[in-house]
């Protein structure tokens, strides 16, 4: 059996942690280990949790506390190194898991040993508790009940976040080659995952995904500034990858292919970020590159902003 461990990156969450805790030790499936690192919060988030595995006698927990602010990039990163198990799993602060998710996630990995990235799938939980439209995390990624994400363009973007995953330790050496100060831990799995053919979606919610005003994700503003600089988040994904292209196992085509997402991406950021309409416009000629046209307008738009 897989020796199981969860991460926990935490940061000023006192208002949801307990709920989070409760949810892992409420798991059918106990992990072995789970490390939580609190990231200098200014609020009673790390007191909440020593408190909670003390009063709990959580074995195996582990709390600590950064002497400086790292970053939740940062401060996950930083992490990898730190536990021992088998099979990781990244935990948010604010989410809530329910109760199967370790063992219908483990016993995946057990059966399938060419799966190195596995996510489930979510159901999103928002603060005000309205009704939106579905992201990208939302949607179903296909009709299967286990899904690999094959390497496109479209695939390049993440297409579940981290605290859906899960990843077999022996990729943390990959990792340690790969990252770089802008780099978030969920897109260095995926990027990683997806082109050795060995990262796999599970059809089935096994979060809520609590979203609300602070959230790290990004920005969904289209001004120029904010747009720009996730446009060169994946331009600069492409980079790293062709530079470790060996490391990576990349073939003639996979460089072949991370060649033309590079010049994508790197056109996109130079229409967006130059805020010129005209280069935007342009772009319509890679329009199959785009998730949809609709991403096409926001840039056009984010340009002359």
């Amino acid at each position: 059996m897989l020796k199981v461990s969860i991460i926990m990156a935490t940061y000023n969450g006192e208002k949801y942690i307990k709920e989070q805790l409760d949810s892992i030790v409420r798991q059918t499936r106990k992990p072995d280990e789970v490390l939580i690192v609190d990231d200098c919060s200014t609020d009673n988030t790390y007191d909440i949790i020593k408190d909670y595995v003390e009063c709990h006698n959580l074995f195996g927990w582990k709390v600590y506390r950064n002497e400086h602010n790292k970053g939740w990039k940062k401060n996950f990163y930083d992490s990898f190194f730190k536990v021992s198990g088998d099979v990781v799993f990244c935990a948010d602060q604010d989410d809530i898991w329910f109760a199967e998710k370790i063992e219908k996630m483990c016993k995946i990995m057990e059966q399938n040993e060419y799966i190195n990235v596995l996510a489930c799938n979510l159901i999103p939980k928002y603060e005000d508790g309205s009704i939106r439209i579905a992201s990208k995390y939302e949607k179903p990624y296909h009709n299967n009940y286990l899904e690999q994400v094959v390497f496109n363009r479209k695939s390049f973007d993440v297409p579940r976040p981290g605290c859906t995953l899960c990843f077999r330790k022996s990729m943390v050496p990959i990792i340690q080659e790969l990252w770089y100060e802008e780099l978030a831990h969920d897109a260095a799995l995926w990027m990683i995952g997806i082109i050795t053919e060995s990262a796999y979606i599970l059809n089935e919610p096994l979060i809520y995904f609590r979203r609300h005003s602070n959230n790290s994700s990004p920005s969904n503003k289209k001004t120029s500034a904010v747009r720009s600089e996730i446009i060169k988040r994946n331009k600069d994904k492409a980079t790293v990858m062709l530079k470790h292209s060996e490391l990576i196992g990349l073939n003639d085509e996979n460089i072949s292919d991370l060649k033309k997402i590079e010049n994508f991406y790197m056109k996109r950021y130079m229409a967006v970020k130059g805020k010129n309409p005209i280069k935007a416009l342009s772009l319509i000629v890679y329009l199959s590159h785009y998730d949809s046209f609709k991403v096409w307008v926001s840039d056009v738009i984010a340009s002359f902003r």
